[in-house]
């Protein structure tokens, strides 16, 4: 459950529109928000406006389908959830045992950053597929997990990835484009180092979240544990809400427009790579000039500084980028750089699909004020983002299936670590049934 699937994991009950404050909304009430967007908001901006009604039943769903829809997507989450730890983790010692290079260090990374997100988000949601929403909510851990670990880790941790997979496509786009350029620059390829960076300053500008809602536990047995308003949310609210905007706009709306516009040029530098060395060898196969400018910007200039060994200096630099030229594998090195490149598009564009809807979903509310709250579509509304949700949790659990349909080195490396881990469990199998023996005689 993270920090916006609360809102979609949570029944959402009809505030009394007669007595409603601040202070007095539902739990589940203040859990329905998108983005950083709460019901409780709504009335804390004005805690004395009263609305007339709120039509929540009125529209194409009611609030019996969104609770069907609810369960359901628990169920099918639940199971994704620990696939993905899984096969995440599966990921990384596969790549700890290949040779290094920097777009396997950005696999790995991306890995890592959904466990934790997956992690963060597992405990709380398999308690409401277990206990049910309405008792799981009557849990003070549940509630204080979900608003302080679930909601801040598992946001935050979100935004990190949506940084690192664009600074992934960024590289990769550089090492296809200007393979000569990087090769001379590989000192600035630092990973870890810009993960890091990205990975302090996300967390501390989302560190506000935490001070935003508070649980409470009351007299009312319908909903004894409640989460509301904190004072300093009520009296900075507009404070609040703008670095919620500015932390979503630098962390999430700029790095995914930023990686899809990457992925186009990556796309453009390869269709532009394959054109030029079709010309090349085109023209060479039919007897005809091959120096009339095949090579696009810095190659052809590396072609006309070193004449014949022109094309050589390229293919090298081109192969060896990634590698270092440190490091020899069975598979060609060219090979490697396109399957490698093959797999950072599929990863990219399939990352795009699932994780976009969710990540742009919020702007709705802001695009038009109070939507979710008192439009006659709510529980539409919501079910849309139960899917989204959905959808999101897909994207962090599909790395290990990609990097096994689309990287050759990736499977050569599954396959070796799965023939150690079969070997190791022969020779301990043997090594017992020795043991046995022995005691026997």
């Amino acid at each position: 459950m993270n920090g916006a699937t609360t809102e979609f994991l949570h029944s959402p009950h009809k505030p009394d529109t007669t007595q409603a404050t601040a202070a007095q909304i539902s739990t589940s009430d203040c859990c329905n928000f998108y983005g950083n967007f709460t019901v409780a908001e709504a009335y804390s901006a004005d805690p004395t406006h009263q609305p007339a009604s709120l039509p929540f039943g009125n529209g194409l769903l009611n609030e019996n389908d969104y609770l069907r829809l609810t369960h359901a997507v628990q169920i099918a989450t639940a199971p994704i959830l620990l696939v993905g730890i899984v096969t995440n983790a599966v990921s990384i010692l596969v790549y700890a045992r290949m040779p290094g290079g920097v777009t396997s260090t950005y696999f790995s990374l991306t890995s890592g950053l959904d466990i934790v997100y997956l992690v963060s988000v597992l405990p709380t949601t398999f308690m409401s597929v277990v206990l049910g929403n309405k008792m799981a909510s009557r849990s003070v851990f549940f509630m204080n997990y979900v608003l302080y670990v679930s909601d801040y880790f598992s946001s935050t941790t979100r935004k990190v990835i949506v940084c690192v997979t664009m600074l992934m496509s960024l590289d990769r786009y550089l090492v296809v484009a200007f393979p000569i350029r990087v090769r001379s620059l590989h000192h600035f390829r630092r990973p870890w180092l810009y993960t890091g960076i990205v990975i302090i300053l996300a967390y501390l500008f989302d560190m506000n979240r935490n001070f935003k809602n508070k649980v409470i536990v009351g007299t009312d047995q319908t909903n004894p544990v409640q989460m509301v308003p904190t004072r300093i949310f009520l009296e900075n609210r507009q404070l609040f809400l703008d670095l919620a905007l500015a932390s979503s706009i630098v962390f999430q709306y700029t790095p995914i427009v930023l990686l899809v516009l990457f992925n186009v040029l990556l796309v453009a530098a390869l269709a532009e790579h394959s054109r030029k060395m079709k010309t090349r060898f085109g023209g060479e196969k039919n007897g005809e000039n091959s120096s009339s400018n095949p090579f696009p910007g810095e190659i052809q200039q590396n072609v006309e500084d070193n004449g014949e060994h022109g094309l050589e200096t390229y293919q090298r630099n081109f192969n060896n980028v990634v590698g270092g030229g440190k490091h020899t594998t069975k598979v060609p090195k060219l090979r490697r750089e396109k399957s490698v490149t093959r797999t950072v598009l599929v990863y990219s564009l399939t990352f795009i699909m699932l994780a976009a809807p969710y990540t742009f979903f919020p702007l709705l509310r802001r695009l038009v004020p109070g939507f979710e709250v008192f439009d006659r579509e709510h529980y539409l509304v919501m079910s849309f983002g139960l899917v989204f949700v959905l959808l999101d949790t897909v994207s962090s659990a599909m790395n290990f299936f990609i990097y096994f349909a689309t990287g050759s080195a990736f499977r050569a490396g599954v396959l070796r670590l799965s023939s150690i881990t079969m070997k190791r469990n022969k020779q301990t199998s043997s090594f017992g049934q020795n043991t046995r023996t022995s005691n026997i005689i």
